[in-house]
């Protein structure tokens, strides 16, 4: 096969398109092939020829072939072999070799005959594209648009110039836009006179005296209250300040901060126009991406029938369309700018936008499906990656740019610690991970050096934790030996790693003295501040006890006072944690008042105060201490549980601690950890042997007297009946009363109710006189007591009991109790007690009781009605009972009718009195029964009718 022709077309875009045609001889017929894909990617092959065909049918298909390419956008960049056509010729002479800009450019020479919208579409693709070569034509044709009213293409030329500017066309080009200045149309005026102010490098438009900037310049606010005064004014000024800004930093800060706020309302959403418009064509990155944000951040209003509406949806689509567009134009055509104008729009938290919640098409467009248009752009500008990472928390962004940015080692390793430290605490975890590699790379290289450690140790990541641990367990000595690298890295360590300071620092190569003193005058300092968290404040002291102690003891006690008087509250309390680490610390600060405090942190330290000082101020404070110990502070407790250790293993301090411990142990519902502390200091704590403290304070509360020790049984706080179940032990059972040892007996501590048992049977005789006296423990919830009070009691023989204890054995609630009372009950119904225990018992609540009362009526009343009047009065309190004891009074009911239907006149007379009462009882029941016995009595004649 040989080569006759071939045609290559491309396709501008994004990545171009090719398209490549082959006209090939094969045995003297032709064959027309093609290949199509994108460039720099395989392309596909087909051909417009199965078979092969003759040389005319071969050019017919190929020239077919060829202008179905090009009516779909395709240009011919060229054609070889031996029979390729001329090249057509190009109107403009130029150098360009893109087809889309011989295409602009060729179109140029129709410029005078387009309308207005064609012709502005026109120029401003050529704007986009700096194709100088088109300027002259476009000065030319300046002067005609003006006087044949384009608007659209007048309002756009002064930034076509601007973009198409060439040196050696610049006194023309002052000249069309001296001409346009003075358009009568505003907006080509403004735009005239801001493009005039870029070449002559001062404004064109100019400020009023009164807002220009200066030291006295106004806030945003005060600027965008000129609105109410005068709009037209407003506009102008605000397009002055931009045009100033363009050359003054102050005015560019303040038109920044106008921008920002101003609302989007009729009258100020056309000055946010003219500058974004401006923004666009200058490539002024941080005006561009402010509007950009704003358009993307700022929520649509709702439309409302027969409300005109300036921003709206649609309005907002447009512009977040048109950013996206721009965008993608710089990348592809005009890449000077395209990272800085980029990178503007994706630091989201620059400008305090809420952007990074936002939908963005700019955002999107740059970061498409994960990756990056223009990549080969942002790989040599690693300083526009390391602020899109500092100013944005998007996701995706910061991933883009740490990527990137991983790419250039060589400048990462370069970033500073300060930025490395904003990494570190960066929300988003890519920025991290970024800081963590630059610190690793760094350590690697042997750059490890104190700050860039102690900006590793400052953070709470796993891996720096581990980098840092590493660090100094391989070389304590380099890191550790200067007491002043020491101190900064002992202030910059996160709370996480003292836990493992603490194991850490006892062997390390530490000048206690010389530490102290550095970390001392760090915390002092001004410049640089040191920055203390309230985590750091409160623990680095209680971390370094054992390995400064020592050394913070030397050091003269007016430098606590100097810190203590920063204005950062913070070194205020480091000031006093670390005073505790002295004996004298106490004597520097006033614990009573700190104690007083609602401050938590303040209340803790004061406890630490006293915790490390002499024996004399713990004893004077002990009151305090106790407070702090049952008080909700939870770091307040754990220094007053040091301090009460403190004094309980002490001889002189334990008389003073006694009564207040002994108040604590009172409390019914401790703080979480006083509890088992408590219970350690009293010797409770189970499977521990006492310690001699322990005894020590239980044998001063048994030398309070049985008082303390009966109110510590019937405590309501378990732990208190605890210590007094122990304490009892040591008492003689004399030193109680029956009752009491009785109600000791019911405690829930096994202790007490064996001692209360045994006291019982050392006092039998006492118990034989007064047996009701220790019915309390009849009605105990403990059956180990009852049994062993029953079998006492039985011992001491029921019969000699006095009426009154069976009486009161009879009122127990217990079910045993009971039975026990109803036994005695029926073996002392005698004539002379039964008609008092009758009447006293029968009111009794137990209905099983209640029975017996009336079982016992029946059989010791019998047919005698001496016995039977002595019984009325216990009959009638029954039977008047209206709602309860129904099966004992039917039992009382079934007695008096026998005995009126079998019993003898005088049983009836006796009866007759109870029997006319009940006849008026409000009970219906009752009452009918009491009428059907006066019937019966009337039957026997000892009853008058009643009505």
């Amino acid at each position: 096969m040989n080569l006759v022709l071939k045609k290559n077309l491309i396709k501008p875009a994004g990545r171009n398109r090719i398209y490549e045609i082959e006209l090939v001889e094969t045995g003297g017929l032709y064959l027309v092939n093609y290949r199509y894909g994108w460039e720099g990617l395989a392309l596909e092959d087909g051909t417009r020829t199965p078979d092969p065909v003759s040389r005319e049918e071969a050019d017919r298909i190929l020239k077919s072939l060829v202008l179905s390419c090009t009516e779909r956008g395709y240009f011919e960049q060229g054609s070889t072999g031996s029979k390729a056509p001329p090249a057509a010729p190009v109107p403009v002479e130029t150098d360009a070799r893109n087809p889309y800009d011989l295409a602009l450019l060729s179109r140029l020479q129709r410029l005078p005959g387009l309308d207005d919208a064609h012709a502005a579409k026109l120029l401003w693709s050529l704007a986009l594209r700096r194709l100088q070569e088109a300027l002259p034509r476009v000065l030319d044709a300046a002067g005609s648009y003006q006087a044949r009213h384009h608007p659209a293409t007048c309002r756009l030329l002064p930034y076509v110039i601007w973009r198409l500017r060439d040196p050696q066309w610049d006194s023309d080009s002052t000249d069309t836009l001296i001409l346009l200045a003075s358009s009568p149309d505003k907006t080509t005026s403004e735009a005239a006179q801001l493009v005039l102010g870029e070449f002559l490098g001062t404004p064109s438009l100019t400020l009023e005296p009164a807002a220009r900037v200066n030291p006295g310049a106004p806030s945003a606010d005060e600027w965008i209250a000129l609105r109410t005064q005068d709009k037209d004014l407003f506009h102008e000024q605000t397009l002055a300040l931009y045009a100033t800004g363009r050359h003054d930093p102050e005015a560019a800060a303040l038109c920044l901060d106008v921008l920002r706020v101003l609302p989007f309302e009729r009258d100020s959403f056309r000055t946010i126009r003219r500058i974004f418009k401006a923004a666009e064509a200058f490539d002024d990155s941080s005006v561009f991406g402010l509007l950009a944000q704003r358009f993307a951040a700022e929520p649509t209003p709702p439309s409302y029938y027969g409300r005109s509406l300036v921003f709206t949806g649609a309005t907002k689509s447009y512009l977040n369309r048109r950013v996206a567009r721009h965008l993608r134009s710089l990348g592809g055509f005009d890449r000077t700018n395209f990272v800085d104008m980029a990178s503007a729009c994706l630091m989201d938290q620059r400008y305090g936008l809420p952007l990074h919640n936002a939908s963005f098409p700019a955002r999107d467009m740059l970061l498409s499906n994960g990756e990056t248009r223009f990549a080969e752009l942002w790989a040599v500008a690693p300083g526009h990656l390391l602020e899109i990472i500092r100013f944005s928390h998007h996701q995706h962004t910061v991933r883009f740019a740490a990527r990137k940015l991983r790419e250039n080692a060589e400048y990462a390793a370069r970033i500073r610690l300060p930025v490395l430290a904003e990494l570190f605490a960066h929300p988003v975890a890519q920025a991290k991970e970024l800081a963590l590699w630059v610190a690793e790379h760094r350590a690697a290289a042997g750059l490890m050096d104190i700050d860039l450690l102690c900006v590793l140790a400052a953070q709470p990541l796993e891996a720096a934790q581990t980098m840092v641990r590493t660090t100094l367990n391989l070389a304590p000595e380099t890191w550790l030996r200067d007491p002043n690298d020491a101190a900064r890295l002992l202030l910059a360590l996160h709370p996480d790693h003292y836990r493992w300071l603490e194991t850490f620092l006892p062997g390390a190569p530490l000048d206690a003295e010389g530490t102290a003193k550095a970390l001392l005058d760090r915390l002092q300092q001004t410049a640089p501040p040191v920055r203390l968290t309230r985590e750091q404040a409160m623990e680095l002291p209680a971390t370094l006890r054992t390995t400064l102690q020592d050394g913070i003891a030397q050091v003269p006690p007016h430098t606590f006072a100097a810190l203590a008087d920063h204005a950062d509250p913070l070194h205020r309390l480091m000031a006093i944690r670390l005073a505790a680490l002295r004996p004298d610390g106490a004597t520097l600060f006033d614990a009573q008042t700190m104690a007083g405090s609602d401050d938590s942190d303040l209340q803790a330290s004061a406890a630490a105060l006293i915790v490390g000082a002499s024996r004399e101020v713990l004893i004077d404070t002990v009151d305090l201490i106790c407070a702090l110990l049952l008080g909700p502070n939870p770091a307040a407790r754990r220094e007053a549980i040091s301090a009460v250790q403190r004094l309980a293993a002490d001889n002189e301090g334990r008389p003073a601690l006694l009564a207040v411990l002994l108040d604590a142990t009172y409390h019914d519902e401790p703080h979480e950890g006083v509890y088992d502390v408590l219970a350690e200091l009293w010797g409770l704590t189970a499977g521990e042997a006492d310690t001699p403290s322990a005894k020590a304070l239980r044998q001063g509360v048994s030398d309070m007297g049985p008082t303390v020790i009966w109110s510590l049984i019937r405590a309501r706080a378990g732990l208190a009946r605890r210590l007094g179940a122990e304490v009892v032990s040591e008492f003689s059972p004399m030193a109680f009363s029956l009752r009491k040892i009785a109600r000791i007996g019911c405690s829930d501590q096994k202790i007490a109710r064996d001692w209360a048992v045994n006291a019982l049977r050392t006092r039998v005789d006492e118990v034989a006189r007064a047996p009701q006296e220790t019915f309390a423990l009849l009605d105990g919830d403990w059956s180990d007591s009852r049994d062993a009070t029953y079998a006492l009691i039985r011992e001491t023989g029921a019969e000699r009991w006095p009426d009154e204890a069976v009486l009161a054995l009879c009122d127990c609630t217990t079910i045993a109790a009971q039975g026990f009372g109803r036994e005695l009950l029926a073996q002392r119904m005698t004539a002379v007690a039964a008609p008092g225990f009758l009447m006293r018992l029968a009111e009794h609540p137990a209905p099983v009781f209640r029975l017996t009362i009336a079982r016992l009526i029946r059989e010791y009343a019998g047919d005698d009605p001496n016995r039977l009047r002595t019984l009325i009065p216990a009959m009638r309190r029954m039977l008047q009972r209206v709602h309860a004891s129904r099966a004992a009074k039917e039992q009382i009911w079934r007695f008096i009718e026998e005995r009126i239907d079998h019993g003898t006149d005088a049983t009836r007379t006796a009866l007759t009195p109870l029997v006319s009462d009940m006849a008026a009882s409000v009970v219906r029941a009752d009452r009918d029964r009491a009428i059907a016995a006066l019937l019966r009595l009337r039957s026997h004649g000892l009853a008058e009718t009643t009505s």
